[in-house]
């Protein structure tokens, strides 16, 4: 398990890019996601699964659309309330 912030720290984004993840877990806002869809591309296992929410229903296509133009795929999309979260992997799955 890691946390910081990948956005501003040159050292946390390394050290995060330096391997591959079975699984990535990241509940932050669309705006922070859709910037992060190269990474989490980059960074998951082939045979791994990313696991997105928080995200506002309304935005949830963008977010989904910008994960899917970097080669993943819908796995599993929840929607309750307001808020909606996804599950993906790389599409060749």
């Amino acid at each position: 398990v890691m946390a910081g912030n990948i956005l501003n720290d040159m050292d946390f984004y390394n050290k995060v890019c330096a391997r591959k993840y079975n699984l990535i877990a990241a509940n932050i806002v669309a705006d922070v996601l859709i910037w992060m869809a190269p990474v989490f591309k980059k960074v998951l296992e082939d045979d791994g699964y990313l696991l997105v929410s928080g995200i506002i229903s309304e935005r949830s296509g963008e977010v989904i659309s910008a994960l899917e133009e970097k080669g993943l795929c819908v796995k599993e999309f929840c929607e309750s309330q307001e808020w909606a979260a996804v599950v993906l992997c790389h599409a060749s799955l």
